[in-house]
């Protein structure tokens, strides 16, 4: 015991209530040493214990300093102030390699987000129904088997979505060495999120954009009193017709096989980055650590805001990563936003 004692440079006290403090006095006045109390709660009552006890002790809250990675400077800081002069330099280097692998680690975990949110957002999956044409707007059967088509693929679409965060979940607790996912989307949230490209029968586009172009020119002539003589109505469907085709031909340029496509829209896209970010607090935060894996409400409306505050910029990354040729370079970039987000969300948490 007196070996060990001769090694105590600092003592840290971790009190269930202020009686503990009164009862550990008689050992802190015996070893003689800095010491930090670390209040389980309000530090009021314990620096008024302290100081009553005549102790040479700092009170932090324990929440404070070791709620996160965030937090632990804030510790190391108080400790190494409270090192003698001569061991104060070799902590330093310590907390300063402990605080280098908690940035190291946090940047991976982002990059482990960025790289699953880019994925998803160029994820595309063929609905493998016939191009568009007049006949799904006159024939019942084929367009129950369009939707039927359409739906196939949206759960194809979410399958895989759902595989991934799996993954995703794992990496983080395996990156943490520690922590529990929480659950994945919600069903609810996911059924109108799509975003829907459908190719289109080219001849009849233009027959189907010439006959609203007409449409359009024939109200023209009714206001008009027929003054044109029926002028604007076979311009209007000349125009339709024209404009008909170029968007037709725009689409099928869209996705090689000229086939409909489904993918997530940005509202999915968005739930799923406030879904992931609700991930990784759960994983990295210590409170959550002891059993819990249900993230506290509060947190879901701190993540929820904060993604939409930043939402213009999420948006213009997804197009950026639905339109790229490689979607690897837009994983550091969007890491990058990720880290801002979290940042953020990690100090209010705290």
């Amino acid at each position: 015991m007196q070996s060990a004692l001769a090694d105590t440079d600092l003592l840290l006290l971790l009190p269930a209530s202020t009686a503990d403090v009164q009862e550990a006095t008689r050992l802190l006045h015996w070893v003689a040493q800095p010491a930090i109390v670390l209040a389980p709660d309000d530090e009021a009552p314990y620096r008024a214990a302290v100081q009553r006890l005549g102790l040479a002790a700092e009170v932090l809250p324990l929440a404070r300093v070791t709620a996160h990675w965030l937090c632990d400077p804030l510790l190391l800081e108080a400790i190494a102030a409270r090192l003698p002069s001569s061991k104060r330099a070799g902590f330093e280097r310590v907390a300063a390699t402990w605080n280098d692998r908690n940035a190291m680690r946090f940047s991976e975990a982002m990059r482990l987000l960025s790289r699953e949110l880019v994925r998803a957002a160029r994820d595309a999956e063929e609905v493998g129904a016939p191009p568009v044409s007049l006949r799904h707007l006159v024939n019942a059967a084929e367009r129950d088997a369009a939707q039927r088509a359409r739906e196939a693929a949206r759960s194809a679409l979410l399958q895989r979505l759902r595989t991934a965060e799996t993954t995703v979940f794992a990496e983080l607790v395996q990156l943490h060495r520690t922590g529990a996912p929480v659950a994945p989307l919600a069903s609810g949230r996911m059924e109108a999120g799509f975003t829907e490209q459908h190719a289109v029968d080219t001849p009849q586009a233009g027959m189907a954009g010439a006959a609203t172009g007409a449409a359009m020119g024939a109200g023209i002539d009714l206001i008009t009193g027929g003054l044109t003589l029926g002028a604007a109505t076979a311009l209007g469907a000349v125009i339709g017709g024209g404009a008909a085709y170029a968007a037709a031909a725009w689409k099928n340029r869209s996705n090689p096989s000229g086939q409909p496509q489904v993918q997530l829209g940005d509202e999915l896209l968005q739930t799923l980055t406030e879904t992931l970010l609700l991930a990784y607090l759960s994983v990295a935060h210590r409170a959550m650590q002891q059993g819990d894996s249900a993230a506290p409400v509060a947190w879901r409306s701190e993540v929820i805001a904060a993604v939409e505050a930043r939402r213009d910029g999420l948006v213009a990354a997804w197009q950026q990563a639905r339109a790229a040729a490689d979607g690897a370079t837009l994983v550091a970039p969007l890491g990058r936003e990720l880290e801002g987000i979290t940042r953020s969300l990690l100090a209010r948490l705290a």
